[in-house]
């Protein structure tokens, strides 16, 4: 038995079964290579989470990396190894109660110096010290540059895993937002000029930058006097606020002094507002390599193992994050999922220009989306299903046309019994219901294209809506688009593929699950016709006309229009 069969067989889940085709030969080329970074490409359900916890297994010294605690969580449960000694799950410190006082989180601690008792200090200990880690990139991110900078510095292998989504995280990372609270504690103004390409724009930023952080660094010296003369056990909700404001100016004083240092002409500036108030923001249009390397990919010493579902092609990817094509090693898993399990229908029934959710003389193409969208949930009536919408808005549409248009029952609200969906807030505890459900309920969400499996009876037809194309309102999207040539063109597209494909394949997640997947969107046949060399052969396999059985053996007839 060599080592990477060794290595599968130390997961109880995995033991003495076979490996899926091509799972072992892509754990050899990734182990095997000498570059730096490597592209891992595969299908949902392919078993990429198993190649990335083997080959961090045999690495012996590894951080595996997810976007959320909910991914985390996920490949804590799916590898009851990780559970033992030797590999550590951690999340940040609001998900830890405070020593001090439990109805708190470890990120309120109402000690002065907080207790060695303390769960999260604990859980961090056992982190740093044991060889296999599981973190969340925002985590990670935080802590290896702006706190403990160099304790989790130096790891010889990473897994990043949806890693799709890391030029993204990063460019927030690194963003500037400053609110009027901000200005008014600071006692600046706001920056002269708007835009990047007004004269003497850069340099007037960093002027601006420099005497906001000399403001900071002094308001800091001041809290930081206020808070040595607490007492060691903090009571008051003032002091709460003072230790809160602290560690919003240190933040506030880093991203300063990052924007001082990497600004420059292709940075965007843009004034927002939120139920807080109002804001501007400054970010860059594109993540350059230095800024990729000091913030991520330095703290990792070896090798870097990225894993996706769907890359863009590899130079816009190499481009989104500063890296040199020729020190990546590119894997591709084929599918090994008969396409007939998962047909896609193009079935364009509206067209859904950007404008056409917010223009009334355009209603009639929502209102033909979502008859629609009635007439399918109700002929799939005896399972479940995922409808995918982009936005909050069209979200609302599609349920309020539901209550009045559907055969469910209706509930107190008005909403069709069969329809569900969530809000920022409570989109997991909203999923876990929709799971746990023996009815054959229908989610209907803006935010669920990624990061979740509905394998078997949990979806068994899912519906793209609207054309996920990324907002060009985003003025950074914009300027990309219309201010980086070629490339942004390209990054528009292959972006947007991406997004859908993850979407379209929710619901199938093994060799014999089934999941049929329905796009109504004049833009989605528009941007498969014109770009289908950019769709992988999987993807491009299953645009097919099949029948159906329904759940209570009727058939239902399905055609391509």
């Amino acid at each position: 038995m060599d080592r990477i069969d060794k290595a599968k067989n130390s997961f109880s889940k995995f033991k003495d079964k076979p490996f899926r085709k091509y799972q072992k030969k892509a754990i050899e080329h990734i182990l095997d290579t000498d570059k730096k970074f490597v592209m891992l490409e595969g299908p949902p359900g392919s078993g990429k989470s198993l190649i990335g916890a083997i080959t961090g297994l045999i690495s012996e010294n590894m951080v595996y990396l997810t976007q959320t605690k909910a991914l985390q969580q996920q490949i804590w449960l799916d590898f009851p190894h990780f559970r033992k000694p030797g590999f550590s799950l951690l999340k940040g410190r609001n998900n830890y109660p405070c020593y001090g006082n439990n109805s708190k989180r470890a990120d309120e601690c109402v000690l002065k110096k907080c207790s060695e008792s303390c769960e999260y200090k604990i859980c961090k200990k056992q982190m740093l010290a044991n060889p296999l880690r599981i973190l969340n990139y925002s985590y990670f991110l935080t802590e290896t540059n702006y706190v403990d900078r160099s304790k989790l510095s130096g790891i010889p292998f990473a897994i990043f895993d949806e890693a799709d989504v890391i030029e993204h995280l990063l460019s927030n990372f690194v963003s500037l937002a400053i609110t009027q609270k901000n200005i008014n504690m600071l006692k600046i103004d706001y920056p002269k000029y708007k835009t990047s390409s007004s004269d003497h724009a850069i340099s007037n930023w960093k002027t601006w930058a420099k005497e906001a952080a000399e403001s900071a660094d002094d308001l800091l010296c001041s809290i930081t006097t206020k808070i040595d003369s607490f007492g060691d056990l903090i009571t008051d909700i003032w002091q709460f606020e003072t230790i809160k404001e602290k560690k919003n100016i240190e933040s506030l004083l880093y991203k300063l002094q990052l924007f001082i240092k990497y600004v420059d002409k292709d940075w965007i500036y843009e004034e927002n507002s939120n139920r807080y108030g109002k804001y501007f923001e400054f970010k860059p249009t594109w993540i350059v390599s230095d800024m990729a390397d000091e913030y991520l990919f330095n703290h990792i010493e070896d090798k870097i193992v990225f894993m996706s579902a769907k890359f863009p092609p590899i130079r816009a990817f190499c481009h989104m994050l500063g890296l040199k094509y020729d020190n990546i090693r590119y894997i591709n898993m084929p599918s090994t999922f008969p396409p007939e399990n998962t047909p896609i229908y193009i079935n364009s029934v509206s067209n859904l220009k950007y404008d056409s959710i917010e223009q009334g003389p355009k209603e009639k193409e929502i209102d033909k989306l979502c008859k629609r969208i009635v007439e399918l949930v109700d002929n799939y009536e005896n399972v479940k299903g995922l409808i995918h919408c982009t936005n909050y808005k069209l979200r609302n549409k599609i349920i309020d046309y539901a209550g009045k248009h559907s055969n469910g029952n209706l509930s107190e609200f008005g909403i069709s019994d069969r329809y569900m969906t969530h809000n920022r807030e409570d989109r997991e505890e909203m999923l876990l219901l929709f799971k746990s459900s023996k009815d054959p309920l229908v989610m209907v969400s803006p935010s669920m294209e990624r990061g979740i499996s509905l394998d078997g009876d949990f979806t068994r037809f899912i519906i793209v809506a609207k054309c996920p194309y990324p907002s060009l309102a985003d003025k950074k999207i914009k300027q990309r688009v219309y201010g980086s040539g070629k490339i942004g063109s390209y990054w528009y597209k292959s972006i947007t593929i991406q997004t859908l494909i993850q979407a379209m394949k929710r619901g199938t997640r093994s060799e014999n699950d089934y999941c049929d997947v329905w796009l109504l969107d004049e833009q989605i046949k528009l941007l498969i016709f014109r770009n289908l060399s950019m769709f992988p052969q999987y993807i491009k396999d299953s645009f097919t006309t099949v029948k159906r059985e329904k759940s209570n053996g009727k058939k239902v007839q399905m055609s391509i229009l």
